[in-house]
């Protein structure tokens, strides 16, 4: 019984010496780009944590002292500050 032969396209020696390592690189990079990719997703999930955790610490701050600043809004420059960045532009 005649045995059933894969259909691949015949390459030469030098050819497939450089294919199968670059597959098996390109490989590695995919796994490690996956990997990448669960390590940013953990990290973001942890800054949104840390800055829902700012934003109430912000919030019972803001409502214990009503009259302050908020602690997020720009402060109007100095005159010494504005005097630094006017030399800086010239």
């Amino acid at each position: 019984m005649p045995t059933k032969k894969k259909l691949r396209p015949k390459l030469p020696a030098v050819a497939l010496t450089v294919i199968l390592p670059v597959a098996t690189r390109l490989n590695r990079i995919e796994d490690l780009l996956i990997e990448m990719r669960g390590v940013l997703d953990f990290q973001l999930k942890r800054i949104a944590a840390l800055q829902a955790l700012v934003d109430v610490l912000i919030e019972k701050d803001r409502v214990r002292r009503p009259g302050a600043r908020p602690s997020h809004a720009p402060r109007a420059p100095s005159d010494q500050e504005r005097v630094h960045v006017s030399r800086i532009r010239s």
